[in-house]
């Protein structure tokens, strides 16, 4: 017996995360998870088309998620911000 891959469809990288990003959109925190796996999974062409995707369809989560990648905390247990 032989197994039918032919009725098998094989999904690309960034139409996955696009789907995943589209069903935890509800969330700004989920959403900020996932874009973060995404970003650091993709190939650099990839990555790009996803910033793109993302500031279009969810801009204002996306505009979420970059200002969080501006305010880190300052290390040494210290609750002082600073920008990067």
């Amino acid at each position: 017996m032989t197994q039918d891959t032919t009725s098998y469809q094989e999904v690309d990288m960034l139409s996955y995360y696009q789907m995943i990003l589209e069903k935890v959109s509800f969330s700004s925190e989920l959403f900020l998870i996932e874009l973060g796996k995404a970003l650091r999974d993709l190939p650099y062409i990839e990555k790009e088309a996803l910033k793109r995707w993302a500031s279009l369809h969810y801009e204002e989560l996306y505009t979420i998620y970059l200002n969080a990648l501006l305010i880190k905390p300052i290390p040494h247990h210290t609750k002082t911000y600073r920008r990067v």
